[in-house]
């Protein structure tokens, strides 16, 4: 079964744009590690200093081996001093329930 990593983020002092390049690089090299099944980065509309990276992995002890991986500093490199790190949060979650939306039909 797969577990949805969530990471809350927030940048640095003056550095969202940075941060935004920085994760839209730097998520290609989570995406290519064997045991992710793709990552996806958002950021918010009313705090553009917040994001939320969600990955999907094989397991979390999948996930734990990442960070032996060569694909863990290569991410880094891209948001090294761009986030505020004392505002991370990071869980695990398993996927409850999934209902694709029907395009706004009536």
């Amino acid at each position: 079964m797969s577990v949805f990593e969530i990471v809350k983020m927030h940048a640095a002092e003056d550095q969202s744009d940075a941060l935004e390049r920085g994760l839209a690089a730097g998520v290609h090299a989570i995406a290519g590690h064997p045991a992710c099944g793709g990552v996806r980065v958002f950021r918010s509309v009313e705090h553009p200093d917040a994001f939320v990276l969600v990955a999907e992995w094989d397991s979390v002890e999948a996930h734990q081996a990442y960070f032996d991986s060569p694909n863990s500093p290569a991410f880094r490199s891209h948001v090294e001093g761009l986030r505020d790190l004392d505002r991370v949060d990071v869980a695990h979650y398993v996927l409850v329930e999934d209902a694709p939306g029907d395009g706004g039909a009536t």
